[in-house]
């Protein structure tokens, strides 16, 4: 072989290896529209995760998505929701508004598997609850539901009736108490008198018995986890703000 057709040889041999070696190129237009299409199809998922868990049963809900430039990796600039009534799982609010802002999620938890992570928002909150709503949420509760609860504001006191059953401690009893923010962002109801059968029961019953309606409202029950920061009682309606 000549030394010509050596060298044609090394160099056919030389680009060949390069070309598998070397990374495929792709052009900005490219990463861009392939950024694009995964921004889409996550705004998309978290419309459908939103409308699918809050509800306007009779009523109206806005939802607004506002992506980031960087939403192909789970940001957003704002997620708007409005809705008169809003029901979310099993609880119920008159009136809901929530605006989260400088949001960001997981975006692979929300593709992969339909839950909404998120990994920080600056979240804001109006929500109104009346007492019938209150007893509506306890009838659906894992605990309570047996219990026949009716909740009712009076004053800045919560009252909840219905029939107890535990032990020796068991008939209709009317049970009293205030609404309080909690730590790690709920709502509870501290019981003070809790009357079964028109007697009452001793402070471990109270305490039983708290642990079986609490938490009323917890703010991870609310997409974007709102920090609740105030509760002011106004007749049958609670009012939570974040």
């Amino acid at each position: 072989m000549s030394n010509q057709i050596r060298r044609c040889v090394i160099f056919i041999l030389a680009v060949g290896i390069g070309s598998v070696l070397s990374p495929p190129h792709f052009s900005p237009s490219r990463i861009a529209l392939a950024a694009s299409q995964s921004g889409s199809r996550i705004t998309q998922a978290l419309e459908n995760y939103l409308r699918k868990r809050i509800t306007s049963p009779g009523g109206k809900l806005e939802l607004k998505i506002t992506p980031d430039t960087k939403v192909d990796q789970g940001y957003f600039k704002e997620v708007l929701i409005v809705a008169r009534p809003a029901k979310i799982k099993k609880r119920q609010f008159t009136l809901l508004r929530l605006r989260a802002k400088n949001v960001h999620i997981d975006p692979k938890a929300l593709l992969n598997g339909n839950d909404l992570d998120t990994l920080s928002s600056t979240t804001t909150l109006y929500a109104e609850v009346t007492d019938q709503e209150l007893t509506k949420a306890l009838a659906g509760g894992k605990d309570s539901s047996v219990m026949n609860l009716k909740v009712n504001f009076k004053g800045d006191l919560i009252q909840v009736s219905g029939n107890y059953n535990w032990g020796l401690f068991s008939g209709p009893f009317t049970a009293t108490g205030k609404l309080r923010l909690a730590k790690g962002h709920q709502i509870v109801a501290d019981i003070q008198s809790l009357k079964v059968n028109g007697f009452e029961t001793p402070a471990f019953i109270k305490t039983k018995f708290s642990e079986r309606i609490n938490p009323l409202i917890d703010y991870t029950d609310l997409p974007f986890k709102p920090p609740f920061r105030k509760l002011v009682i106004q007749g049958h309606k609670a009012i939570v703000y974040a």
